[in-house]
């Protein structure tokens, strides 16, 4: 379920970018530099994220904390976290970082039995700490080279490479 929809939101957030590059533009008297394909869209994409985090995101953040208890916030950062945990696996797997892969499924299954369905990070408490990978940099170990700037709608800076997953 959250692969589809990160994956949704993915596929928005590129629609979102190809619709918004129509109305880009760069400042007047500045040329366009071939280096940075991507800057007219990347330009009006970082406005509409400004205008969306000043206008929603960020009010509604605030909100968030002020009405949610600490330990509930941490509580289901830590559900989500311990939700997104295979995608790190596969990406270790992917990468042939087969030690890493082994102590994060471990990390995986003591966060989901012993901490009610990751509620709770028992496993950092016992040695097994968490580890970031996603499939971006699976492709550059893969050798893929890094890309151009881009700035993706609601999920800001990014690159081709790593807007792949």
């Amino acid at each position: 379920m959250t692969t589809t929809v990160f994956c949704a939101s993915r596929l928005l957030a590129v629609l979102l970018l190809a619709a918004l590059s129509g109305c880009a533009a760069l400042p007047h008297n500045t040329q366009s530099d071939p280096r940075d394909p991507f800057e007219r869209s990347n330009r009006a994409v970082f406005k509409f994220n400004d205008s969306l985090d000043r206008a929603i995101a960020r009010p509604a953040a605030r909100a968030y904390v002020r009405v949610v208890p600490r330990p509930i916030r941490t509580g289901l950062d830590n559900v989500l976290q311990n939700a997104s945990y295979p995608r790190v696996i596969v990406s270790q797997l992917l990468q042939g970082k087969l030690a890493e892969t082994g102590r994060d499924t471990g990390r995986l299954l003591v966060n989901t039995i012993m901490g009610l369905g990751g509620l709770f990070d028992v496993a950092t408490d016992i040695g097994l700490d968490r580890h970031d990978e996603d499939f971006g940099q699976t492709l550059g170990v893969w050798g893929v080279t890094g890309d151009p700037y881009l700035v993706l709608p609601l999920f800001g800076p990014s690159s081709p490479r790593d807007a792949a997953w």
